[in-house]
C-alpha cells in the first residue's frame, strides 16, 4: 500500500506509529530543506524501515538517514517541481513493470508446478499453455 504523509493534524504520527522493516519512506526535499521530512526520515530508520530520498544534493540532511538517495536536479523556480514529478511517474512505471512480471513468473511457477507445457508469445506478451502454440 503506498500513502501520501503530510503534515497535517498530525495526521503523521498516527500513520508512521506502526512503520517497520517492511515499509519504505520515500522522502522529497529541496532547499529549504525540510527538518520535519529528515525527522520523519530518521524515525523510519530507526524503526528498521528502508528510506530513499529525491533531493538535490547527496549533501543534503536528509542522506544520512537513506539507503538510496535519487539526485535531482530542478533548474529554476518556475519549473522546481518538473524534474521530480518526471522521476516519479518513471518510479511508478517501474515498479508496475516489476510488479507484472512478478505476476507472470507466478503464473509461470504455477504452469510449470502443474506440468504443462508454455509458451511466450513475445507480441502478445502472455503465456499460452495449449501444445498447438509449440508448433
Amino acid at each position: 500500500n503506498v500513502f501520501f504523509l503530510e503534515n497535517v493534524n498530525d495526521d503523521i504520527s498516527f500513520k508512521l506509529q506502526h512503520v517497520d522493516k517492511d515499509d519504505l519512506l520515500l522522502a522529497i526535499t529541496y532547499p529549504k530543506y525540510s527538518r520535519f521530512t529528515a525527522a520523519m526520515a530518521e524515525f523510519a530508520q530507526k524503526r528498521g524501515a528502508r528510506v530513499a530520498a529525491m533531493t538535490d544534493e547527496l549533501s543534503a540532511p536528509i542522506c544520512k538517514y537513506c539507503s538510496v538517495v535519487m539526485p535531482i536536479r530542478n533548474s529554476g523556480q518556475a519549473f522546481a517541481c518538473v524534474n521530480t514529478i518526471a522521476a516519479i511517474n518513471a518510479l511508478v512505471k517501474t515498479l508496475n513493470k516489476l510488479r507484472n512480471t512478478e505476476a507472470r513468473a507466478h503464473n509461470l511457477e504455477d504452469a510449470i508446478a502443474q506440468g504443462l507445457n508454455l509458451c511466450y508469445d513475445l507480441q502478445e506478451g502472455t503465456y499460452d499453455t495449449h501444445l498447438s502454440a509449440l508448433s
